[in-house]
């Protein structure tokens, strides 16, 4: 049984390990003895966060120059945020909501509705009110209760984030709220990556140790509706 959202994993597979060139974003992938095993889910865990908010290298500035030429910001961008904030509670947007509605965010949200400025509002506004709940996560001003080894692995020269995820690494799936925080911070941290005019990101799964205790699907309610609206549009 596996998530609906998940591509076929051989084909994603192959393409990561012997056709994209690739670069590290700071998680050792080298395997280690039993012994050490410990150390490094901890390690590992911990650098979950390792490339948001780092300034960028100079290695990032030759590759992915800021000076990269726009997309084009579609009419409708600043109607859509206008009427998405009435929506929410109080009829207006914090400073994180708005700081987050840029033309490139708001264009997806359009292009979902073909250009219904309402309709897109509406999606919108389901998006914004869910990044207000998990503000604190999504900051970093208070770290999740990590789950696995769920993390951002790599990034592909074309500027497309790589995440991967191995369940010999999973907990059992029983904490619903640490399992939405954790992919959320991940998630935000992978298009915090995006470089060179990418939109998108792939995720790896490797079903190694995947059992029984895996099949408790509680989270999956939080995770679609996480990929569903707030992050739309973003897994390649």
């Amino acid at each position: 049984l596996k998530p609906f959202w998940l591509k076929p994993l051989s084909v994603l597979a192959h393409a990561v390990c012997t056709r994209l060139p690739r670069r590290r974003l700071g998680v050792p992938g080298a395997s280690r003895s039993p012994a050490t095993a410990a150390m490094a889910m901890s390690n590992c865990l911990a650098g979950l966060l390792c490339c948001a908010g780092l300034p960028r290298t100079k290695e990032e500035e030759d590759v992915f120059p800021f000076d990269a030429p726009a997309a084009p910001e579609e009419p409708g961008v600043a109607a859509v945020v206008e009427a998405a904030a009435a929506l929410l509670p109080g009829g207006r947007l914090s400073d994180f909501q708005r700081a987050w509605c840029t033309p490139a965010v708001v264009s997806i949200y359009l292009r979902g509705r073909k250009g219904q400025v309402h309709a897109a509002a509406g999606i919108l506004a389901q998006s914004l009110a869910w990044r207000a709940e998990f503000q604190d996560i999504l900051t970093g001003a208070r770290l999740p209760e990590w789950q696995s080894d769920f993390r951002v692995l790599t990034r592909c020269e074309s500027g497309h984030p790589v995440l991967y995820l191995c369940y010999r690494h999973h907990v059992p799936p029983s904490n619903v709220r640490a399992i939405v925080e954790h992919g959320a911070r991940v998630l935000e941290t992978a298009v915090q990556s995006l470089r060179g005019g990418a939109q998108q990101f792939d995720v790896l799964v490797d079903c190694h140790g995947f059992s029984a205790v895996h099949l408790d699907c509680r989270s999956l309610v939080g995770i679609m509706h996480m990929i569903q609206q707030p992050f739309r549009d973003r897994l390649r």
